[in-house]
């Protein structure tokens, strides 16, 4: 049934009281691209569903699609995405056409409703080996926007995925701060889900073991909300997990809801920020580089798809105009002839020189 519906609207999950499960719901809400979250106190539902419609009205844009192009030779084991919400899109990806298993290859994933907002993408893609120092394209990753009545679709993003080998073991082994501090958020909420497992399965010795790591990591990432969950559950002196007796049921339920959301990566870590499709150079993360609030990697808004390519048309027009003036005042060069100025961003524009990826 969530297969059927999935694509035709969005489905926010709350979950009232203690009698429920959280597995249940966040199924429903990662499949049909909604959010999940909890209301303990039933009193609270006014001004929580008040709060889901606010957010709800926010949303400019809908049916955006996060676009991952790979080339020949090249495997993709999964797309994440990471921040606000962990969401595994892997198996949502819809291919163009039949694709063989080793590339090139094009596929869709659905990111559902668009406002003023930010989120990352964490892929993996593996590539066949190559020489140090050597680069090469291992995905494009877009944001678009599906065309419609238009015959193309829309751009928000662009950005490229590139392999660099070396024969430096420190630079091979060493992964970019954001994507170390998302990965400890998922073992996170391993680790809370290890815990409920042993703890409700009565192994106080592996719950205990769980719990500590989940803290650790907490700290790390900085879950300040799971801590506060995690301080309700363990002994503030030994640090030892409470007896099932005195552990309230919406805390466990509570913990194991929250684990779903990512912490914002510290100040510290470097973000690059939105570019527009001419310039790749942010494999990670994927915002719309259209409105910017905030500092950092901020919140983003999509672009209409007119707007868009209004401010194409305008730029194309003014490199032509700009193009043609430069041919009418020759200049003389270094031998003392004459020769005519070109103007380099001609070349993104379908003037001779283009040189446009094929997939395009």
């Amino acid at each position: 049934m969530l297969a059927r519906c999935a694509g035709r609207f969005v489905c926010d999950c709350r979950g009232v009281g203690a009698d429920w499960e959280p597995a249940e719901l966040r199924r429903v809400a990662t499949a049909l691209l909604g959010g999940f979250g909890m209301v303990a106190d039933p009193a609270d539902l006014a001004a929580d569903f008040a709060g889901m419609i606010e957010n709800a009205m926010g949303k400019a844009v809908a049916d955006v699609a996060l676009r991952v192009w790979t080339p020949h030779g090249a495997e993709l084991h999964f797309v994440k995405q990471v921040y606000p919400t962990r969401r595994d899109l892997s198996a949502a990806g819809d291919a163009d056409g039949d694709p063989p298993p080793d590339g090139p290859a094009t596929r869709d994933y659905p990111t559902g409703l668009w406002g003023v907002e930010r989120r990352d993408y964490h892929l993996c893609v593996s590539v066949p080996a190559g020489r140090p120092d050597q680069n090469m394209l291992a995905a494009r990753v877009s944001l678009v926007l599906p065309g419609g009545d238009v015959p193309e679709d829309e751009p928000l993003a662009v950005g490229n995925v590139v392999a660099r080998w070396t024969d430096d073991s420190a630079q091979s082994t060493r992964r970019h701060p954001a994507v170390e501090h998302y990965s400890k958020q998922g073992e996170l909420a391993d680790s809370v889900q290890n815990w409920r497992a042993a703890y409700e399965g009565g192994d106080e010795g592996a719950a205990a073991e769980e719990l500590r790591r989940a803290r650790e990591l907490a700290e790390q990432t900085g879950s300040r909300m799971i801590s506060r969950r995690l301080d309700r559950l363990m002994d503030p002196v030994t640090g030892a997990v409470l007896p099932k007796k005195d552990v309230d049921t919406a805390d466990v339920k509570g913990l194991d809801t929250e684990s779903s959301e990512s912490a914002e990566p510290p100040a510290t870590i470097p973000l690059p920020p939105a570019r527009a499709r001419t310039e790749r150079e942010h494999p990670f993360p994927v915002s719309p580089p259209a409105h910017r609030s905030g500092a950092g990697a901020g919140a983003d808004r999509p672009r209409a798809g007119g707007a868009g390519r209004a401010v194409r048309r305008d730029r194309r027009r003014a490199a032509g105009r700009a193009e043609r003036a430069a041919r009418r005042r020759p200049r003389r060069g270094p031998d003392g002839g004459r020769h005519q100025r070109r103007l380099p961003g001609a070349q993104r524009h379908g003037r001779p020189g283009d040189q446009r990826p094929a997939e395009r």
